[in-house]
């Protein structure tokens, strides 16, 4: 009668811990549907920008900021590995972008004026005629501004190292051989801080005789 009673009581529980697991996926499910009927960027549903990319450490790197940083606000550790790898993925996102031929996944990432641009520069490349893969391989930064409130911040990307493998779209009979071209660039950038998710809100790349 006990391990009757026991076995009873056993598969009273798992059937509850079965259930409660049942429901909870799905609601999960019915929020990922809803937020996706609203109209939302599906790729900002999988919250990527909080984590830091694995090898962080080996792409970015910071130089000691400019003196202005003092009118403002001192940038933590933490908060700086945030933001570096916010941007990481924002160029991730951008060579993705390149890839596919058509923009996809920005608004996860950048914020206008800076969503405007990068977008353009994918669609501007397709309707010429070219495609692009691109890879970001090196990134420098130098902190100018961290806002009081800590939702803006702004740096230079003082040695931005790209790879670019550039062609015609394949559709071409007798296209040219593809160039596979190094280059660094130097960037002005502003990042805000929206819904706990940092975005690049302005990218800006300075001409060649700027800085050469």
């Amino acid at each position: 009668m006990v391990k009757s009673r026991l076995k009873l009581l056993l598969a009273l529980v798992l059937f509850g811990c079965i259930s409660a697991t049942i429901l909870s996926v799905l609601m999960g499910i019915g929020r990922v549907i809803g937020y996706f009927g609203s109209g939302a960027d599906p790729a900002s549903a999988l919250k990527l920008i909080p984590t830091v990319p694995l090898d962080l450490k080996e792409r970015v790197s910071w130089l000691p900021d400019f003196p202005t940083v003092q009118e403002g606000r001192a940038l933590d550790p933490y908060t700086r590995d945030q933001i570096a790898g916010a941007y990481l993925r924002a160029w991730a996102q951008w060579d993705i972008s390149y890839e596919l031929q058509q923009p996809y996944g920005l608004k996860t990432y950048f914020a206008r004026p800076a969503l405007d641009v990068v977008s353009r520069a994918v669609t501007s490349t397709v309707s010429a005629g070219w495609r692009i893969r691109q890879s970001s391989i090196q990134h420098t930064l130098q902190l100018a501004f961290y806002a009081a409130d800590g939702s803006l911040v702004a740096f230079t990307d003082q040695n931005a190292y790209l790879v670019q493998q550039i062609g015609q779209i394949k559709d071409k009979k007798n296209a040219a051989p593809d160039l596979i071209q190094e280059s660094t660039h130097v960037y002005d950038v502003v990042m805000q801080l929206e819904d706990g998710n940092w975005r690049v809100r302005d990218l800006v790349r300075r001409m060649a005789e700027a800085y050469a």
